[in-house]
């Protein structure tokens, strides 16, 4: 019998870490586009099993939404870079990019910090499990912000195509983490996933995945036909947000 399995992401990314995290009760996370807090959202399964840690999130609704369903963790509405400064997103939805083009008419000025600095302000000495990455193009730039000799997460789970397509671009970052010795394990859809060399357990875990995926039955949340109450829900929490203050404001 298949063991069954709710995934709340579209490319079975909380299914996949699980498997490579088999074992480990509670652990701690970065999330770098980290997206809403439940559909599309690759830390939802380890929250609600006791892990926390870090959502970067630059979009103001999908920021708004963390904030308010995920209290345990650090909610951080921010860009991240190589470097610190003001950064230009521009905004596409799930699609939205740091890689700002002069015909880009839509976007908004956001904080740019790098990795090592979120590091520095609110992890310190805690181990980090899984480090997560979509960021649509700029993952050059968050990798090379980051101080791989001070913090090490065990795993990278990142997006490896270029924005809305099924091509390949992980050829302009990899190196990064092979240089710092992660060994790729494994490629699901968009992502490619790396772990630490020195973690044997879960290299181990991680072995054979291609064939042990088969045997779970995945409940596919983000593809089920939603509940009234998360319509509902929806709807309040994207409403622009100058109604959402006029309303707010509102006497009867």
């Amino acid at each position: 019998m298949k063991e069954k399995f709710v995934s709340y992401t579209d490319q079975r990314e909380d299914l996949i870490l699980s498997m490579i995290f088999e074992g480990v009760r509670k652990g701690f996370y970065i999330d770098v586009g980290a997206n809403e807090s439940i559909l599309g959202n690759v830390t939802k399964h380890f929250y609600d099993r006791g892990w926390n840690g870090i959502n970067i999130e630059p979009l103001p609704d999908c920021y708004d939404d963390l904030v308010k369903r995920r209290p345990k963790d650090i909610n951080l509405n921010i860009g991240i870079s190589n470097k610190q400064g003001i950064g230009k997103l521009t905004i596409n939805g799930g699609l939205s990019s740091l890689n700002y083009q002069e015909k880009d008419k839509n976007f908004i000025e956001i904080k740019l910090e790098t990795l090592t600095d979120i590091a520095e302000k609110h992890i310190g000495k805690k181990k980090i499990h899984s480090c997560k990455i979509d960021v649509e193009g700029f993952e050059n730039e968050v990798l090379m912000g980051f101080n791989f000799e001070k913090f090490r997460p065990k795993v990278f789970c990142i997006e490896s195509t270029y924005p809305g397509t099924k091509i390949s671009n992980y050829s302009s970052w990899e190196s990064i983490l092979l240089k710092k010795e992660y060994k790729y394990i494994y490629t699901f859809g968009v992502n490619r996933y790396y772990v630490d060399i020195n973690q044997k357990r879960l290299l181990e875990n991680a072995k054979n995945i291609d064939k042990k995926i088969i045997n779970y039955e995945v409940f596919d949340i983000i593809n089920k036909k939603k509940s009234l109450d998360w319509k509902i829900g929806r709807l309040i929490l994207f409403i622009p947000r100058k109604v959402k203050k006029i309303l707010s404001g509102a006497r009867l």
